[in-house]
């Protein structure tokens, strides 16, 4: 008896320390963004992020060119939630996102990649819908 009531005080006394914390979600958030390519500083036009059921998009590429959703990573940092998605097309290659949300804007960069192709980098940022 004496061991369960230990096991039992125990048990409750780490039981704060052991759960995990859950991981930011960014669903059901959507942010209209506006594209520069790194390097010339030329405007590459707009776009909508939008997050749901664990999938980043970019709207406009992706109905575009035929991007598929990605799943995304969230992480809580010291600026706000940090994530990553990349969405792929097989004729046009990835889109990779890497951006941070504070409050409502949001900022990051977006490169897209395609076998025998030099990587273009662009940057983001906007707002929250």
């Amino acid at each position: 008896m004496s061991r369960l009531l230990l096991l039992v005080f125990y048990t409750l006394l780490l039981a704060p320390f052991l759960t995990a914390a859950a991981a930011p979600s960014l669903d059901g958030s959507t942010f209209s963004i506006a594209l520069v390519e790194e390097g010339s500083g030329k405007q590459q036009g707009k776009d909508q992020l939008s997050f749901a059921g664990g999938l980043g998009d970019a709207q406009t590429a992706g109905r575009k060119y035929q991007y598929a959703k990605g799943m995304y990573t969230a992480t809580k940092t010291k600026a706000g939630v940090s994530f990553r998605f990349t969405m792929t097309s097989p004729e046009h290659g990835d889109l990779a996102f890497e951006g941070v949300v504070e409050g409502k804007a949001v900022q990051g960069t977006r490169t897209w990649s395609k076998p025998g192709k030099a990587a273009i980098v662009h940057r983001f940022s906007g707002q929250q819908q």
